[in-house]
């Protein structure tokens, strides 16, 4: 009994020490996530930044006064890039397929009409 009260132990303090490590946040800085395709070309700076369970997203400053939306699927690195402009509440980039609208609360995708995608952000910023 001893024994199997030590493994159940070791177990149980051994996810106590890499849990936290799974849930650390992606690194940001001024072009975006750090290590991932969500991020701002040379010269560019990011307008926007954020991350759900799902996505990573930034918007970014282009040099011709415009920006540029890039979104990232966590689960598998596919990117979607497209050109966006300024809203009142945020953002909005169009491609042939889809809306993106990033607002300071929310992410959400359009098909036409049709909300296809919508989460709340775990972390969210417009540096400077």
């Amino acid at each position: 009994m001893l024994r199997l009260t030590a493994m159940v132990g070791i177990v149980i303090a051994g996810a106590l020490a890499t849990g936290p490590a799974a849930l650390a946040a992606p690194s940001i800085d001024d072009s975006g996530f750090v290590g991932s395709a969500a991020r701002c070309a040379a010269g560019q700076q990011a307008a926007a930044v954020g991350r759900t369970q799902r996505s990573e997203v930034v918007v970014c400053r282009t040099g011709d006064g415009g920006y540029e939306y890039i979104g990232v699927r966590v689960s598998d690195g596919a990117s979607t890039r497209a050109p966006a402009r300024s809203t009142d509440t945020g953002f909005v980039a169009q491609t042939e397929t889809a809306s993106y609208t990033v607002s300071p609360t929310r992410l959400e995708v359009f098909s036409g009409d049709r909300l296809i995608y919508g989460d709340t952000w775990i972390d969210y910023q417009e540096p400077g």
